[in-house]
């Protein structure tokens, strides 16, 4: 029986925090690195940070890494949005 994607996704948005505090990036993890902290493959993982950021839960960055053959290169990198308290109105 197929999870709720509700469920799925608050799911998902626990195992990405606790990635990235074992990770050395605190700001923003890269596909490969979220693939390989998962235990899932490349493909899969797409799909699950698609749906993060559909529900308004991951937003996309960049960061700069070394290739390797030496050279710096810029690729997409996923964080997550921490939610803001419900303000009061008056």
């Amino acid at each position: 029986m197929a999870m709720p994607v509700a469920n799925s996704i608050e799911t998902w948005v626990l195992a990405f925090a606790a990635l990235r505090q074992d990770a050395k990036s605190t700001t923003a993890l890269s596909m490969c690195e979220l693939a390989d902290g998962w235990g899932i493959t490349a493909k899969i993982a797409r799909d699950r940070v698609r749906r993060l950021i559909a529900a308004g839960r991951v937003v996309c960055e960049h960061k700069l890494v070394q290739a390797i053959d030496g050279r710096f290169m810029t690729i997409p990198a996923y964080k997550l949005v921490v939610a803001k308290p419900a303000s009061k109105s008056k």
